[in-house]
């Protein structure tokens, strides 16, 4: 015991380990992380039951305002009045919630508002585009509704984006700022809605009704991305979870009543009792990002997030204990190991091979 006392390189071990505490917390390795995190999700999608890692078709179906829609459409963004008239007719196809991820906080030039606000009013069960505001130094500045004729009409949620390192992969929780203004995650209240109940946040949980799941040290939640079928790229372009907006706004305006079931029932069947999700993914909005496995829109990571929840958060975060007893325990491998020279070496990598096993399982 003396000789390893002695010995500076096990102080040099013990330092770095006790750095790590800090450097793990602060995620000064986040870019690393993500590169991890992406492995991890190749290996759970790869390894586990298909039903673990599916998307939640049955729950949620993103209507999308993609490149070939506003191909058709003529122009760029969607009008109001049409949005309006997308927002009934996805109603009348039995929507449970319908969660537009647009933000609308200007007032429209051609007076449209009103009758979008009628018809989300009319339709109930909808949420619109807020933003949280900081400045430069991370300071609270105020919450970006939509404009105040949509505002007294409908839901609002925030959907400012944390990105870890260069990619998205959590949704951040501002405690003092929901409680101050009363403006929640987008894709929390979309899930909220969709069960009847408020969401709160307790103790570091978030709980949603029956849903209760840790955030991180941050007010982070992880969100798990789901697995795709072969060769698909896009949740909202290449799986069932997805249709063109065109599909409903072109096809389905100008259907009598009297023919309505019969020429909507295949939509119906698709959307009824859902949460809809209607977002834009073409170039011009730029709204895409980089996950650890890959590009994802924006509409998507809503999506993704509200599966996340839907299937009890499988990812969470390691508590400040947890993290600590691995290190120790780590350390003090690293150390027993050192009292067996002529195997100190196969030793230490064996440690290293069931450390990362241990990981992969974990996740």
């Amino acid at each position: 015991m003396n000789k390893l006392i002695r010995r500076p390189d096990i102080w040099i071990s013990f330092a770095l380990f006790l750095l790590m505490i800090p450097a793990e917390r602060l995620e000064l390795f986040s870019s690393m992380e993500n590169w991890l995190q992406g492995n991890r999700h190749i290996v759970r999608l790869n390894t586990l039951d298909a039903d673990k890692t599916q998307f939640a078709y049955d729950d949620i179906i993103i209507v999308d305002t993609e490149e070939d829609f506003f191909d058709e459409y003529g122009s760029w963004p969607l009008k109001r009045s049409d949005i309006a008239k997308l927002t009934t007719i996805i109603k009348k196809l039995g929507a449970e919630v319908i969660a537009l991820d647009m933000l609308m906080d200007f007032p429209n030039g051609y007076d449209e508002d009103p009758i979008l606000a009628e018809a989300l009013e009319s339709a109930g069960n909808t949420i619109v585009v807020a933003q949280l505001e900081f400045d430069g130094d991370g300071n609270f500045q105020g919450v970006n509704y939509p404009t105040e004729t949509l505002k007294v009409a409908t839901e609002s949620g925030y959907t400012n984006h944390t990105l870890i390192g260069n990619k998205i992969s959590r949704v951040r929780f501002f405690p003092e700022e929901i409680e101050e203004s009363n403006v929640w995650p987008f894709a929390i209240k979309t899930l909220a809605m969709y069960k009847g109940v408020e969401p709160k946040l307790e103790d570091g949980q978030l709980i949603i009704g029956d849903i209760s799941v840790p955030l991180d040290h941050f007010n982070d939640l992880w969100v798990d991305l789901p697995s795709l079928p072969p060769a698909a790229t896009f949740l909202a372009k290449d799986t069932p979870a997805g249709i063109s907006a065109g599909e409903i706004l072109f096809d389905l305006q100008d259907i009598p009543d009297d023919e309505w079931d019969e020429e909507t029932e295949e939509l119906q069947e698709l959307i009824a009792g859902k949460i809809v999700l209607v977002g834009d993914t073409s170039e011009v909005s730029h709204d895409i990002f980089t996950s650890p496995i890959g590009e994802v829109y924006g509409i998507e990571f809503l999506a993704d997030t509200i599966y996340t929840l839907m299937n009890n958060s499988p990812i969470r975060p390691a508590g400040d204990f947890s993290e600590i007893l691995v290190l120790a325990v780590l350390f003090i491998a690293f150390v027993l190991v050192t009292m067996i020279p002529k195997y100190e070496n196969a030793l230490f990598f064996l440690i290293i091979a069931l450390y990362v096993a241990f990981g992969f399982y974990m996740y």
